[in-house]
């Protein structure tokens, strides 16, 4: 299979060569070192994405991308801007400029391989329907909406900022996300949530927007504490929302999800769950306690036990106000893994059309378990591509692991 051209353009060659190293099993990447030889390489191959540094002496990047949008051959091609400075009026400029995207340096890799193929995704639909006048529109109207919503979600560095040990993989399958993560934090306790709202697209991502919205009035607003008590509050909320609506079609509409809260003086997890599971690796020798009983892992190897916990087998909806969602409290021990994960990923089919399910992803898990979270994230990420391939992503994506340390 011919595989789809990336042009990195940076003046570092290190930078270079290390773009090239990661995504080159993936695609074709060519490189230049400055952004007239760019220019050049642009005029005589088919790029098909261009990754473009905007810092660079002689040409920098937003010259380079004022040329390609000059250029009529060039002008459609996506530009991914890589930018070591945080300063969001770059990053504004750039995308005023026309640029499609951008990562910020040091680059996190699955988040870009991601953006890449979107970009190819957005390109090629682009290029099939250019004869439709107001294709364009709509969908560059698809990236503004994208944009505004990973604004809502939490930076990256907030996130961090709760759980320092931790990573996020979110994969729209539309460009905008019916699944979205929350993070907070409140006295002793950090909060986080998985939550997949009914279907994809803009109509997951409208329910995706309300969600956060309400999770915000849950805790901040109205001072919840217990997971409990904060579904309920979300699900009285959810379901008055839905119900000013009189179109019959909106009673499916609801969401999927599971909320935890972190008690770092107690060092318990206590967590509740509309049809979405809890996943906690840890060491083998440890015995697990859950509710204050002790129960058998799921799967276990010499070195690590893995345990895949349920909740509630509801979902949040018109329906949803009356139900009692139920605590779980587990006890925590040092380094334990705490998985939280959107149905998109087991859902996932292969080129065979068969799902990669529950049992292949823990077995998967308990086999990453000697590596750092850095590189689980990548081989997960990894994993996901390999057992897709050439299929369509069915769903979302939505995939959250902590490392649980004890305050210092």
């Amino acid at each position: 299979m011919t595989k789809h051209t990336v042009l990195t353009i940076d003046d570092h060659e290190d930078n270079n060569l290390l773009i090239k190293y990661y995504l080159g099993k993936s695609f074709e990447v060519q490189i230049a070192k400055s952004g007239k030889d760019g220019l050049d390489i642009l005029d005589k191959s088919n790029v098909e994405v261009v990754l473009l540094d905007i810092m660079m002496p002689g040409m920098n990047g937003y010259e380079v991308l004022d040329a390609m949008l000059a250029t009529p051959k060039l002008k459609n091609i996506p530009v991914i801007m890589v930018t070591a400075r945080t300063e969001m009026e770059d990053v504004r400029e750039a995308l005023t400029k026309g640029a499609f995207d951008y990562v910020k340096k040091p680059i996190d890799f699955t988040e870009i391989h991601h953006k890449i193929n979107v970009a190819i995704k957005y390109k090629k639909q682009s290029d099939e329907l250019s004869r439709i006048s107001n294709y364009k529109q709509f969908y560059e109207g698809l990236i503004h909406a994208r944009r505004l919503q990973q604004s809502i979600l939490p930076d990256k560095q907030f996130f961090r900022s709760i759980f320092p040990e931790s990573f996020v993989i979110d994969l729209p399958r539309d460009i905008i996300s019916g699944d979205y993560y929350w993070v907070n934090a409140r006295h002793s306790n950090k909060f986080l949530g998985a939550f997949d709202c009914t279907g994809h697209g803009v109509p997951g991502a409208m329910l995706s927007v309300m969600g956060n919205i309400l999770m915000n009035k849950a805790i901040l607003q109205d001072g919840a504490i217990s997971p409990k008590d904060i579904f309920r509050s979300l699900a009285c909320d959810f379901n008055a929302s839905l119900n000013n609506s009189t179109d019959t079609y909106t009673i499916h509409d609801g969401m999927d999800g599971i909320f935890c809260s972190f008690n770092e003086e107690k060092k318990q997890i206590e967590y509740v769950s509309a049809n979405r599971p809890l996943i906690i690796i840890r060491d083998a020798k440890k015995p697990l306690f859950y509710n204050e009983s002790m129960i058998e892992a799921s799967l276990s190897d010499d070195k690590y036990s893995i345990y895949l916990l349920k909740g509630d087998m509801r979902s949040i909806g018109r329906e949803s106000s009356a139900i009692n969602f139920k605590n779980h409290v587990i006890d925590l021990c040092e380094d334990d893994i705490i998985y939280l994960f959107t149905d998109g990923i087991t859902d996932q089919i292969n080129e065979c059309g068969k799902n990669l399910s529950k049992k292949k992803l823990l077995e998967f898990l308990l086999g990453i378990q000697d590596q750092s979270l850095k590189n689980q994230k990548v081989a997960l990420y990894n994993y996901i591509d390999s057992w897709r391939k050439d299929a369509p992503q069915t769903d979302d994506i939505l995939v959250i692991a902590v490392q649980y340390k004890s305050p210092q």
